[in-house]
């Protein structure tokens, strides 16, 4: 099991949109790695906004 808890907070004025583009972004640097050296793993997602944040996730797992 692997807890991803990567992410930046939200700033004051920032959209929740905003800051899953933000976040995102880390994503898709993290879980290739992450699956590459434990292709097995169970993936928790912590990152904000949560249920955007899974969803990434799962794309990017799903497809690597």
């Amino acid at each position: 099991m692997v807890i991803v808890a990567a992410g930046r907070r939200r700033q004051p004025g920032q959209s929740r949109l905003d800051l899953a583009v933000d976040n995102a972004t880390m994503l898709r640097d993290i879980i290739p790695a992450i699956l590459k050296h434990a292709p097995g793993a169970v993936l928790v997602i912590t990152t904000n906004p949560v249920d955007v944040m899974t969803h990434v996730a799962s794309r990017l797992a799903a497809s690597g």
